[in-house]
Parts: structure tokens; C-alpha cells; sequence
């Protein structure tokens, strides 16, 4: 995009051609996003004002965010931000970036804690999250459920720190704990729901990772080891010692470790079911663990 004076039509159309090129799985949709950034204009309003020019500075600016998307910085880390379960979150490269996949945990979790209520009517769960990045998933369930409580741990102070601002954005912030420590820290429970989307990646992942997550993302919140499975297994075994009874743990996963973690926990004491969920995909993505 090289012209010195551009209608917004013409500047969308030679950024993502040029998008294209360099690799952009969605360059027309990149194109649009970063300009809406550019202009405060929404992605209809761009259709719109297809002949509206733009301004000298703007394109200056527009020009230096397609640089950074040509170089496989994730348009959520450039903008600041990333829609998860219809909530804008704030994210950073500190924390990973909210994906579609974890929804499926949410309304896995959502399921289940509606039925537990109906079960225990006069009760009010208490819920924990291990790993809470950005704080997509608490801040969700917390926005969901305006009475509960909960609590949330990650051993990135970065990361709590994005997980801080989406709780105040989203008015939850008096609901929520958050605290730096590994895994659960010094509590001792019991939890009657505990949720994770922790690293289940495994090295050899990183040979057929997109550079925009390989590049860009943070590593300690993807890879877990060899097999990927280096904080699954402890966290399955520290979250049962101290969840409840009829309690329920979620755990994002990949699909090909369901059989190996179902065996693991089929081993484990107090276990009533363990349940796979499939996500949009029909892959298996979460694996939900009820104790007796």
C-alpha cells in the first residue's frame, strides 16, 4: 500500500492482497479490523464509506499496523484485544489469546453447574480456575452467574495483571480472587468446580504451529513437555484432593490425550464419571472429571 491518497475501498483491497501474501490465513478480515482500529469506524460502516478517503495520518498508521500483522503479530495482540462468549477481553502478549475452542469449556461448565444447583438448592458453589491468563474464562462465568465467587491462580504476574483490568472492565472485580502461585497455591479447598485451560501442547506440536502463535504467544502457557501432559497429570491429581463431593474439574485438552487422561483418572480413588466433550469441530476438547 503504497498511494499517498486512498479511498477506504481501494486501501482494503491492497492490504489484503498484500496480506495475502505474507501469509494471512484471513487477510480481508485483518484488512477490515485493523482499519476499523485506524478510523473508529465499525466493520459495516467500512462498506458504507467505501469511497471515503483517508486521511494522510491515517494511512501513515495504517501502514505500521499491516507492517506488524505482516510479520505474524496476532491482530488481537495489536489491537488489544479479542471477543470471547460475546465479551470484549483485553489481552497482551503476556497472556494467550481467547479462543472459540475454550467456549466449549465454558458451556461445558455452565451445564454442569446448573445442574448442580438443582441439586443443591440452597448452596452456593465455590469455583477456582488454575491458569487464568487473561481471565476469559472466570470473568465469563462470574459475568454469568452475578452471585458467585471465585477464585483464580496463575504464576504469571503479567498475566494477572490483564486478568485484573477484564474483571473491573467487566464489573466483576469484588467477586474475584487472583493470585500469583502455582496451581492452587496454599488453598486447601474444597472446590465444587475447578476449571483449567493450562499448556497441553507438546514439543513436537511446534513443528506444525502457525507463526502468529509460535512467534508471538506465550510459550509457558502452551507447551507442557514431551507429550504435552507435564501439567495435566499433577493438576488432575492436586484438583481431586481438594474438590468436593459431586464435584466437577474441566480441563481443556488436546483431543489425542483424552484416552491416555481418562486411564489416569479411571486409577484415581473417588472418580463417579469421566465425561469427553467434543467442541464446534467434533473434536474432543475438554475433559470433565465428577468425583463421588
Amino acid at each position: 500500500m503504497t498511494n499517498d491518497s486512498l479511498i477506504i475501498k481501494d486501501a482494503l483491497d491492497k492490504s489484503a492482497e498484500y496480506l495475502k501474501s505474507k501469509g494471512s490465513a484471513s487477510p480481508r478480515l485483518d484488512a477490515e479490523i485493523l482499519l476499523c482500529r485506524i478510523t473508529g469506524l465499525a466493520r459495516l460502516q467500512l462498506y458504507l464509506r467505501f469511497d471515503q478517503p483517508l486521511s494522510k495520518n491515517e494511512i501513515e498508521k495504517y501502514r505500521e499496523l499491516l507492517k506488524r500483522r505482516a510479520a505474524h503479530e496476532p491482530v488481537a495482540y495489536i489491537i488489544g484485544e479479542k471477543e470471547f462468549m460475546s465479551l470484549p477481553f483485553y489481552v497482551s502478549p503476556a497472556v494467550l489469546i481467547p479462543r472459540p475452542d475454550t467456549e466449549t469449556l465454558i458451556e461445558e461448565a455452565i451445564k454442569r453447574i446448573e445442574e448442580w444447583r438443582a441439586a443443591h438448592p440452597n448452596s452456593m458453589p465455590s469455583l477456582f480456575e488454575v491458569g487464568v491468563g487473561s481471565g476469559a474464562i472466570a470473568v465469563s462465568l462470574l459475568h454469568r452467574f452475578p452471585e458467585f465467587l471465585m477464585k483464580a491462580s496463575d504464576i504469571s504476574a503479567a498475566a494477572l495483571e490483564v486478568a485484573q483490568k477484564n474483571a473491573v472492565r467487566h464489573g466483576v472485580q469484588e467477586r474475584l480472587s487472583l493470585f500469583c502461585a502455582s496451581f492452587f497455591g496454599n488453598e486447601s479447598g474444597p472446590f465444587d468446580f475447578i476449571l483449567s485451560n493450562p499448556p497441553y501442547l507438546s514439543e513436537k506440536d511446534k513443528q506444525t504451529l502457525a507463526p502468529d502463535i509460535l512467534l508471538h504467544e506465550p510459550h509457558e502457557a502452551l507447551f507442557a513437555g514431551e507429550e504435552g501432559l507435564d501439567v495435566l497429570i499433577p493438576l488432575i491429581e492436586k484438583a481431586l484432593k481438594i474438590l468436593s463431593s459431586d464435584g466437577w474439574i474441566f480441563l481443556e485438552i488436546a483431543p489425542s490425550q483424552f484416552h491416555i487422561l481418562k486411564n489416569i483418572v479411571e486409577l484415581q480413588k473417588d472418580v463417579k464419571k469421566v465425561v469427553a466433550v467434543e467442541d464446534y469441530s467434533g473434536l474432543v476438547r475438554v475433559l470433565s472429571i465428577n468425583k463421588q
